[in-house]
């Protein structure tokens, strides 16, 4: 294997075990918390909605140097409206019951 390919299994490995621990935390938590942090990550994502369209149109530039067709650029797209909604759809599952425990 390369040495690009060894690092990216071992980010994907790290990411893995990351993602492990942060399910065994959400388990453990309430749903104040659970609505607490999806808030939060609501918040930042409108606070930092200019950076994340700014890093959206390299990640475009990349796919249309790539080849790659205009659906996929379509759907790859953040607008102002797209990166509101992302923080919208946050805010719509905290006003839902949290459904652990009940199933």
């Amino acid at each position: 294997m390369s040495n690009s390919t060894n690092s990216i299994k071992q980010m994907m490995q790290e990411i893995g075990r990351r993602a492990r621990e942060a399910s065994r935390a959400m388990a453990r938590a309430s749903s104040e918390q659970k609505n607490q942090a999806l808030t939060h990550i609501a918040q930042l994502i409108r606070q930092k909605a200019g950076e994340i369209q700014r890093v959206n149109q390299l990640d475009v530039a990349r796919a249309q140097a790539n080849g790659q067709d205009a659906a996929f650029i379509d759907r790859l797209t953040m607008t102002p409206k797209t990166i509101e909604s992302m923080a919208l759809g946050l805010e719509q599952i905290v006003s839902l019951d949290d459904p652990i425990g009940k199933i």
